[in-house]
């Protein structure tokens, strides 16, 4: 009996521990690239390194061709591609192409007006442009409200000029939880690499 009493005492302290580690939302996820991350390839176009924890889903947007998420960690990951070729061409039609922007620069303001149809964005952050595996990338930050939903939701963005493709890789959690997840997100994004 007494044994039983020990393991039921050690049991306990062990749920505890782990629970507590587990709800404490600003302690920054340092994963290892090598240990806790599998590689995705999609339809022979590209390809990302996923958080094993994260499991694959169609539910999160029709237009996606990568969607991934962990309910329980409140993360969520999509990629969104289209033909550079078509987006130019739409927006030379339109009449919305901004001769002093480059391609990409245009791909992040559509995209953006996009978002803040349903979207109420703000602290919004633009990162500085850089280069993603040899393509033309910007990043973009920010916390929004939707409506029907009570709690912010933080997010961030990868937009990427490919050889032939446009990709916005968008990862997001709620606001709360932004400090623990933001050095994974921007993890997964800067894994991507056309195939």
């Amino acid at each position: 009996m007494k044994r039983i009493h020990q393991f039921s005492s050690l049991l306990l302290v062990f749920i505890l521990f782990t629970s507590c580690n587990y709800l404490q939302p600003n302690k920054e996820e340092n994963l290892s690239l090598e240990k806790d991350f599998k590689t995705v390839k999609i339809k022979g176009k590209y390809q990302m390194s996923i958080p094993n924890y994260m499991k694959q889903t169609n539910q999160l947007n029709d237009e996606a061709s990568l969607q991934y998420n962990n309910l329980f960690k409140e993360t969520y990951v999509i990629v969104i591609d289209e033909s550079k070729e078509q987006f130019v061409s739409a927006i030379n039609e339109a009449g919305i192409n901004e001769p002093s922007h480059s391609t990409i620069e245009s791909y992040r303001d559509i995209q953006m007006q996009l978002l803040r149809e349903n979207i109420n964005i703000s602290n919004e952050k633009i990162s500085e442009k850089k280069t993603l595996n040899g393509m033309n990338s910007e990043q973009v930050a920010f916390v929004g409200k939707i409506s029907g939903v009570d709690d912010e939701i933080a997010y961030i963005l990868t937009f990427i000029e490919g050889e032939n493709d446009l990709y916005m890789i968008m990862g997001w959690t709620l606001n709360k939880y932004s400090k623990k997840y933001t050095n994974t997100f921007l993890q997964i994004a800067d894994s991507f690499k056309e195939l």
